[in-house]
């Protein structure tokens, strides 16, 4: 599916919701990213056959900002989607890579009480720009690193909230699943190689209702 229909799709799924619910709300959605990579790296040379290695990069510390819609179907179960900025990244070395992103979760929402919900969703991202800023003892540097990052990444999001009158707050982890770098295998010092990297970290998120109840 290609980005354009998945767009259209979304568009019409926010244009059909509200006719199916009975309570609608939206608001503001600020929060905190503590952003990783995993990375996965396959080598394999004829003198020592196929070596694995996996790793977690340091945190990268950012930001995201947008709105959510609430729709309710019952006291308990509705659907949550946002709109989001979402500037997220890593940290590898003595390097700081920082990837900006439109991200849309669209969250299965489940109330256990008045305050409490749980949510559930997949998130479409898509990029807008990306950096990497390398520091050392004569300075730092910046490089342009989008043209090496997939321009969409799909995620899977989770984590839970607490509603308190007209704000609330929550805690979520996003898993990414797909491979992010563009160009995921080639050859260095006689080996083969096959990269793969993904977007994964914890959100510390709050919001502001604007509208519904």
């Amino acid at each position: 599916m290609t980005m354009k229909s998945i767009t259209i799709s979304i568009l019409f799924f926010f244009l059909i919701l509200p006719a199916s619910s009975q309570q609608i709300s939206s608001g503001l959605r600020a929060g905190l990213n503590f952003a990783q990579w995993k990375q996965d790296v396959k080598m394999t040379s004829g003198v020592t056959g196929p070596i694995g290695v996996s790793t977690t990069t340091d945190t990268r510390t950012g930001y995201l900002i947008g709105f959510y819609y609430s729709f309710l179907f019952s006291d308990q179960f509705g659907l949550q989607p946002e709109l989001l900025y979402n500037s997220i990244g890593a940290k590898v070395g003595s390097s700081t890579i920082s990837l900006n992103y439109v991200s849309i979760p669209v969250f299965l929402r489940y109330n256990a009480t008045e305050q409490l919900h749980f949510l559930a969703a997949p998130q479409l991202s898509y990029l807008l720009s990306g950096k990497g800023e390398t520091t050392s003892p004569s300075g730092t540097t910046s490089t342009d690193v989008k043209d090496t990052i997939t321009s969409a990444d799909l995620s899977l999001s989770g984590g839970l909230g607490v509603d308190l009158k007209n704000f609330n707050i929550g805690l979520r982890y996003v898993l990414g699943l797909n491979n992010i770098a563009k160009n995921p295998s080639g050859s260095a010092s006689g080996f083969d190689y096959e990269y793969k990297l993904r977007n994964r970290g914890w959100q510390i998120v709050a919001g502001y209702r604007l509208s519904g109840r």
